[in-house]
């Protein structure tokens, strides 16, 4: 891929039109490649409550897939949660993969640990620091795991609990709410609809615009 970033996301049948509208925003607004992986957590006897747990938490399985230093040609995954939008050129996230190990939204106005940082849209560098922390992470969601059931937040402790496990190293980057902007305002380049804001205006519109194929 001649921009060496990869973006991401997953989801089941519920969020397809949105996942696909997200592709098909990164694919025209940016020079980067798009991975969407449809999920059928039904079939795993999942109760309907589940199912959006596990398709948060299969982020990780992605990361390990795909991180792997030896590959020359990436710089750097990037996952986007399904309900989002890519409304312009990122450039700043390829230099972000370039300089740091990863990075995602940090949050100190939360009090509770889980929601130290954001991870809707969270990026991992392809160097052996990138997979070192992918590595702690994915110990600390199986360390987590073991003591309950995951839940749509496991993934997120698991992942503010590895930047404290590795503070002395890793380096990350804060990348504000412009990346992951719920608020959706016109100059963010990434929209996401959290919640109900993804079924209302302006996010739907948005949405249409590339779910329907209205770029042309």
């Amino acid at each position: 891929m001649s921009s060496k970033v990869l973006m991401m996301t997953a989801c089941n049948d519920g969020f397809l039109e949105m996942a696909v509208a997200l592709g098909r925003s990164v694919v025209y607004n940016t020079p980067y490649e798009f991975r969407l992986d449809i999920l059928n957590p039904e079939k795993k006897g999942l109760r309907d409550n589940q199912l959006r747990d596990y398709c948060a938490n299969y982020r990780l399985e992605m990361f390990k897939e795909l991180i792997n230093p030896d590959n020359d040609n990436l710089d750097g995954v990037i996952w986007l949660d399904a309900d989002s939008i890519v409304r312009a050129d990122i450039p700043e996230l390829a230099f972000f993969l370039k300089n740091y190990d990863t990075f995602a939204t940090k949050t100190p106005e939360f009090k509770s640990p889980m929601n130290q940082w954001l991870i809707s849209t969270v990026g991992v560098a392809n160097t052996q620091s990138g997979l070192r922390f992918i590595q702690e992470w994915d110990k600390c969601y199986q360390e987590i795991h073991a003591r309950m059931y995951p839940s749509i937040m496991t993934i997120q402790l698991a992942y503010v609990t590895a930047l404290e496990k590795s503070k002395d190293w890793v380096k990350v980057q804060d990348i504000g709410y412009t990346y992951s902007d719920k608020g959706m305002r016109a100059s963010s380049p990434i929209w996401e609809g959290q919640g109900h804001r993804k079924w209302d205006d302006p996010f739907q519109t948005e949405m249409k615009r590339y779910s329907k194929r209205e770029l042309q």
